[in-house]
């Protein structure tokens, strides 16, 4: 059976005797941890991103944390799974290594300057 659109974009239910709304913190955690933006968390619960900005702050802080960290790890598996690529990021990022381009100056080309003159021939 589907769902009707205003099923979907349903308010979270209201905390009795205020104005406040009833949010699953640890789903607006996990979604932070995805990278979704606060506009994209709002407008899952379909509330102003004011709203979440200033009720959550700390949730997203920690979810973002949770989601980089994890990133760190997946890279750092497909870097020991021989991903060069990765490897290579990995050693620039965390190792302080750096390419290395040698360029030898010794052989200039010649150059040449053509100069026009202002003067008018007499």
């Amino acid at each position: 059976m589907a769902r009707s659109i205003k099923e979907t974009t349903k308010k979270p239910p209201k905390i009795k005797g205020t104005n406040k709304y009833d949010f699953d913190e640890d789903k607006i955690e996990t979604l932070a941890s995805k990278f979704w933006p606060m506009s994209e968390i709002a407008a899952f619960y379909n509330v102003d991103e004011s709203t979440i900005r200033g009720r959550f702050p700390n949730l997203i802080i920690k979810g973002r944390e949770k989601g980089k960290s994890r990133l760190r790890d997946y890279q750092l598996a497909a870097a020991q799974n021989g991903n060069v690529t990765m490897l290579i990021w990995l050693g620039k990022q965390y190792l302080g290594q750096k390419d290395i381009q040698d360029v030898d100056i010794r052989e200039m080309p010649e150059i040449t300057i053509n100069v026009i003159s202002n003067e008018r021939p007499t």
